[in-house]
């Protein structure tokens, strides 16, 4: 796929801003012996949310037409934020009517069948961020 070698390209540009935060925000978490005051080293999983190659890995698995529910899936594992607020086996949960460990992949129909479904359940809604501007 020609977008995937696009994307791979950003993911490497060293002129891209967000690449060097996300490098620098690394050497300051390396920097840190207990960056959470919670007595041991923060998840490395925090760091997969601001590489550049988790996110081009992610775009890519959209692409070739990767369950929604279970690229959600992974997406929240990866967070940061909700490792920290313990809520992943909740959102886990909300989303798993929704084939988040369905395997194969899906028309480009069905993956627009299930964001639909996700993006209308009441169960997911609920939790979302209490300042989101959908509209916007």
């Amino acid at each position: 796929l020609g977008l995937l070698a696009l994307l791979d390209a950003f993911a490497r540009d060293p002129l891209l801003d967000w690449a060097p935060l996300a490098d620098g925000a690394r050497r300051a978490d390396d920097d840190d012996p207990d960056p959470g005051g919670e007595g041991g080293d923060r998840d490395p999983r925090e760091r997969a949310t601001r590489d550049p190659e988790f996110r081009v890995r992610q775009a890519a698995r959209r692409l070739r037409g990767s369950h929604p529910a279970a690229i959600l899936a992974d997406d929240l594992r990866a967070n940061p934020v909700v490792a920290q607020h313990g809520s992943l086996p909740h959102l886990l949960a909300a989303i798993e009517p929704h084939g988040a460990t369905t395997a194969g992949v899906l028309s480009p129909a069905q993956q627009a069948d299930v964001l639909i479904d996700l993006a209308t359940d009441p169960a997911i809604l609920a939790r979302q961020y209490v300042g989101l501007q959908s509209w916007w």
